[in-house]
């Protein structure tokens, strides 16, 4: 390389202007480099289903032409273990729903013997609906768990009520969060991810995961809706779709159950269906006021019981959170 001849305008400063040029170059590296390690691991291109070896999920049911499918916001909490009863890959738990950027509700009897198991809770993740080609849902986002806490950790040995088959399920604050490993760049609760005329007119496009909005403390319920695996006509047995059932009777479920129990939503089973899923979500005008617990018969009158969320709100803000003082499962 040659250099300029003494006397040419600039020779004092050529050194500089290369040093100059050298030193952008580095910052444009590192900037990239620090961005590429700060990135989003979340793609919503990218089905990871295949990755583990699972089939096509089927649990979001195809988008009808021109609506929104609010079973959207209902996301999957599996443990990657075959089921052998039904003979899969996977063992979906319960239903859940994002609540932030990066944590999802659901329920905590199903998993009160896993979180146990550091081996076995090590297993759970949460799949969410995040793209869907022609109504149908192709893309599923799959997402690690690093932290898993019941919203108020009551000790087995003071639990004072029990219920079900095996007596295993306490009624009592029958909440759990859980945080995934990454955080969800557009998680919305009205409006999805790259949207256009083609989701209405075409039925494809990408959502990503969707938020849900708890119900605040002063809302009330009226008329619900209840998002569940397994609701088909009387009878809970087709586990591999998320069903929607609307219900119009709120009860007083003091008139039913002991207060000790907990704080509870009562909604009357009109119809008689034979039972409600661990985790079935329950909406009120687009917000979510509870996730069910049990179900019971009294006095000739069937009850879905729910948990009240309402009551947890600052519990459920605070617990798995940036803020709070991480210790392992």
């Amino acid at each position: 390389m040659s250099l300029p001849k003494q006397g040419t305008p600039g020779l004092s400063s050529w050194p500089s202007a290369q040093w100059n040029t050298s030193k952008w170059l580095c910052v444009i590296v590192y900037m990239t480099m620090l961005l590429q390690t700060q990135a989003q691991l979340y793609n919503h291109h990218w089905d990871k289903a295949p990755k583990w070896g699972w089939p096509r999920f089927t649990y979001w049911k195809d988008r009808p032409t021109y609506q929104v499918r609010f079973s959207d916001r209902i996301s999957l909490v599996i443990l990657n273990k075959p089921n052998k009863v039904i003979n899969q890959k996977y063992t979906v738990i319960a239903p859940s729903v994002l609540i932030d950027w990066s944590r999802v509700l659901t329920c905590y009897n199903p998993f009160r013997e896993i979180l146990r198991t550091p081996a076995l809770a090590n297993e759970l993740v949460v799949a969410f609906a995040q793209s869907y080609t022609l109504r149908h849902v192709v893309g599923v986002h799959i997402a690690k768990i690093s932290c898993a806490r019941q919203v108020v950790y009551l000790p087995d040995d003071k639990v004072k009520h029990w219920h079900g088959l095996d007596r295993r399920n306490s009624p009592i604050h029958d909440l759990l969060i859980m945080r995934v490993e990454e955080e969800f760049p557009y998680p919305n609760f009205s409006t999805y991810y790259e949207y256009s005329k083609d989701i209405d007119y075409k039925g494809y496009g990408y959502i990503g995961p969707l938020w849900t909005f708890l119900a605040r403390p002063t809302d009330k319920p009226s008329g619900v809706y209840i998002y569940s695996l397994g609701f088909s006509k009387e009878e809970m047995r087709n586990y591999s779709k998320i069903h929607e059932l609307y219900l119009e009777h709120i009860v007083d479920c003091r008139e039913y159950i002991p207060q000790e129990w907990g704080y509870f939503i009562c909604v009357k089973n009109a119809w008689n269906y034979y039972g409600v899923a661990d985790g079935s979500m329950l909406y009120s005008r687009n917000r979510l006021y509870g996730v069910a617990a049990f179900s019971l018969w009294r006095n000739k009158t069937s009850l879905y019981v729910f948990t009240d969320v309402r009551v947890y709100q600052e519990l459920t803000n605070y617990t798995c959170s940036e803020e709070e003082f991480f210790f392992p499962w």
